[in-house]
């Protein structure tokens, strides 16, 4: 709840760095080499930001005296050894930290993909264009929502396909594929497709909540540890609370990494585990046999998505506060 323009000028400057951070992930990617720029400016930090780079792979050399790992930039004929205090695994549901740590998850496709789109908010029809709102059907959904201060309309498109099975955001489909994944939807949706720049379909899995975050000196953040389906739209936002509780954490015992880390993870699992678990009801309810019967719907869709049922799903995620929350 605390504003990220707000929190910039926080005290504290591990609050203060990530806000800059979110304020990076949650505006355009051109934003990651100012975001580079203020980190080397941060007073108090130390930090040096590396963009666009992958971890290869991570080799922990003592959980009290230190981190190495391995970053990959460009190939792996250039990948650098790095050593340092402390690592926080934020990368990802491919995560190499968390394979590190815990081993190799199991992941499970749904039998659902999505589809991720922008669209000019000129080009959008209109009566939609500045509103948040979720289309059902028999075999998916629908949501949309305005962004980039309102000149983008976000698309994501859930719907019944077996054939795709590829955990990514960034594989690019097509238009017409797209568009013909939702044949039969109200022509204001083709419409919207119609005038999506680039589509990008992403094959949906889910995973059970992992039993630990942390380890000595290396914890996770964010898809990394908590990977959750989008059913509840969540996934940015609880790694936006990871990242403020956790600059708190650190904070509060800088001299003491792995006792921080232990508060971070104390604060923030058993939230976040239960969104994860809330997404998974969220998706039964969305795949619901009701939707798919033209009599049934309109009273399923009523008593699911009424008010106060919508406060109940949301109002106690909502209320969450991050600079008031326990440590």
């Amino acid at each position: 709840r605390m504003p990220l323009e707000r929190a910039i000028s926080d005290p504290h400057p591990g609050v203060r760095t990530a806000a800059a951070a979110a304020l990076a992930a949650l505006g355009d990617p051109a934003a990651l080499p100012a975001l580079s720029q203020r980190l080397a400016r941060e007073p108090g930090t130390g930090v040096k930001a590396q963009i666009a780079s992958a971890v290869a792979s991570l080799t922990r050399l003592s959980t009290f005296q230190g981190v190495q790992f391995v970053v990959e930039i460009g190939s792996m004929r250039n990948a650098t050894a790095v050593r340092g205090d402390a690592l926080v695994g934020a990368d990802g549901f491919h995560s190499a930290a968390r394979h590190t740590l815990f081993g190799q998850d199991n992941p499970r496709f749904t039998g659902y993909i999505a589809w991720r789109g922008l669209i000019p908010i000129e080009k959008v029809p209109q009566g939609i264009a500045h509103y948040s709102a979720a289309w059902m059907g028999p075999a998916g959904q629908i949501t949309l929502y305005p962004v980039h201060r309102g000149e983008l309309l976000n698309f994501v498109g859930i719907t019944l396909r077996d054939d795709w099975r590829v955990e990514s955001w960034t594989v690019a489909g097509s238009r017409d594929e797209c568009a013909n994944d939702f044949k039969g939807w109200h022509p204001a949706i083709l419409e919207l497709i119609r005038n999506i720049d680039t589509p990008y379909k992403w094959g949906l899995f889910s995973r059970d909540p992992i039993p630990g975050w942390s380890q000595g000196r290396i914890t996770l953040l964010g898809d990394a540890c908590h990977s959750m389906l989008p059913f509840l739209g969540q996934g940015a936002n609880i790694a936006v609370e990871d990242g403020f509780v956790l600059a708190r954490c650190l904070d509060a015992s800088p001299e003491d990494i792995p006792a921080a880390f232990a508060r971070y993870e104390a604060a923030r699992r058993p939230r976040a585990t239960r969104v994860v678990l809330e997404t998974l009801e969220q998706w039964k309810k969305v795949r619901h046999p009701d939707i798919g019967d033209p009599e049934k719907a309109p009273g399923y869709v009523e008593r699911e998505w009424s008010p106060e049922k919508m406060k109940g799903r949301y109002d106690w995620i909502f209320e969450y506060d991050v600079a008031t929350t326990p440590i």
